[in-house]
Parts: C-alpha cells; sequence; structure tokens
C-alpha cells in the first residue's frame, strides 16, 4: 500500500526532521524512466531530498527506487 502523505512529527523551529522514505515502483508493463523528481506545492521550500536514487534511473516493471526527504522547520 502506498501512503497517501508522510509524517514528519513535530519539528522545532530550526531544526530538521527525521528523514521520510518513499519508495516509488513500476506497476506498469514497460521499463519506466525516470529523468527528475521535484517537491512542488505551498510549502515545497520546507522540504528537501536529501537521498534520491530514482532521477536518471529506469526502472524495469515491479522494480523498485528510494527517495529520502526531511522538512526543515523555518525560522
Amino acid at each position: 500500500m502506498i501512503p497517501s502523505s508522510l509524517d514528519f512529527g513535530n519539528v522545532v523551529v530550526g531544526q530538521t526532521s527525521l528523514p521520510q522514505s518513499l519508495v516509488v515502483q513500476n506497476v506498469g508493463a514497460l521499463n519506466l524512466t525516470i529523468f527528475s523528481v521535484t517537491i512542488t506545492g505551498t510549502n515545497a521550500p520546507e522540504f528537501f531530498i536529501t537521498s534520491d536514487a530514482c532521477t536518471g534511473s529506469t526502472l524495469a516493471p515491479e522494480a523498485t527506487c528510494t527517495i529520502v526527504v526531511v522538512f526543515a522547520q523555518p525560522l
């Protein structure tokens, strides 16, 4: 099951959350090429990708890659 959201918990102002991992899986029948991964939305500047094994990869059917994200509570 794919989570519909991530829970970064309570983050103190000026601090960074614990990392949260997102697993991307190719559920199709053909190879999936991932050119880039971006964070968008109203609060996008408060989230940071700390590890990205997906960008530039080609996933075979059923293959996965992982993206790790943190939340930084601005001052």
